[in-house]
């Protein structure tokens, strides 16, 4: 893995911090905001009441905003930089 990144931070050079902000937002964010509530909505919904049902969608709900936030903004610096 550190190869990989040293070998990536090598060839893209100054966009670097884009790329890293790439793995972010495709990366970090749905496994914070979208696999963990899901993982626990299929494990515990028959345990849980709506309204926390419902908190745990709106959790889901935000991190694929965020996901798809974080990307576009990253990908919209990452071009106009180039």
């Amino acid at each position: 893995v550190v190869c990989f990144t040293c070998a990536v931070a090598i060839l893209v050079g100054r966009a670097f911090d884009n790329f890293a902000s790439l793995i972010g937002a495709l990366g970090s964010v749905p496994l914070a905001f979208i696999l963990a509530p899901s993982i626990h909505l299929k494990l515990f919904a028959h345990e849980l009441s709506p309204a926390r049902r419902a908190l745990e969608g709106a959790v889901i709900a935000t991190g694929v905003a965020a996901m798809l936030l974080s990307t576009a903004v990253t990908l919209s610096t990452w071009t106009s930089s180039s």
